[in-house]
């Protein structure tokens, strides 16, 4: 099993990600092989789009879709559209695996908003953020059935333990990046509590998974919130 990437939000620093003005539109992306943006996209299309963006905008930020933009933002919504399995996939190993794609997918996307790791994050950056975070719900949610599936005579059984165990951590990483975001007050206080809104899910679900040092880590940094971004994110 592959270990989950992990992501780490700086929330100080200079403003280096400001993206350029848009210059694409939904012709030019389709031209660059990236999906029609016309229908949900498959897991498999959601990969390709991902390929076809890291190398499309590769010197050309300027070419990355925007969250609601005019041009782009048909793209960008499908990138972080997110896609109900239940019914389709019931199986936990074929769900599970459906949810690490998207998970790696997204993550991989993400890096390509970001140039300055200390600069304050673009909005497109942290709406791929709350995609990976229900994303790591998820899989936190089925882990379970997941290794209990190949039964508990499974050769492989403690590699998987483990590797839920990397996963976890990889779950505190996120949510301290995110409280860190949250605590940039370079971003305007409704855009904090929007985004604290998103996290507050993940929070709920998966805090609790922690180890108990990064609980507390965690926990310390909420309460030096603001206290309307603060309230958000623990409504």
């Amino acid at each position: 099993m592959r270990t989950l990437a992990l992501i780490v939000l700086i929330a100080c620093g200079s403003s280096g990600n400001k993206l350029p003005a848009e210059t694409w539109g939904s012709e030019d992306y389709l031209k660059a092989g990236v999906p029609a943006s016309d229908h949900v996209w498959s897991i498999d299309e959601h990969e390709t789009a991902v390929s076809a963006l890291r190398t499309l905008s590769a010197g050309h930020r300027e070419r990355l879709p925007r969250l609601g933009g005019p041009r782009s933002g048909a793209v960008f919504a499908r990138v972080i559209e997110r896609v109900d399995i239940t019914d389709v996939l019931p199986d936990p190993r074929t769900s599970f695996l459906f949810h690490m794609r998207r998970f790696e997918a997204a993550n991989t996307i993400s890096k390509l908003y970001i140039l300055d790791a200390l600069a304050t994050t673009p909005p497109e950056y942290r709406a791929l953020i709350h995609l990976i975070l229900l994303e790591a719900v998820d899989l936190d949610r089925i882990a379970t059935p997941f290794i209990d599936s190949f039964g508990p005579d499974d050769p492989k059984r403690e590699a998987r333990l483990s590797g839920l165990r990397q996963m976890e951590q990889g779950y505190g990483e996120m949510l301290h990046g995110s409280v860190l975001t949250l605590a940039d007050r370079r971003l305007p206080e409704p855009e904090r509590i929007a985004f604290a809104k998103q996290v507050a899910p993940a929070m709920k679900a998966l805090l609790g998974r922690l180890e108990p040092d990064t609980q507390t880590k965690i926990n310390a940094q909420v309460e030096a919130l603001s206290p309307n971004v603060r309230s958000a994110l623990r409504p």
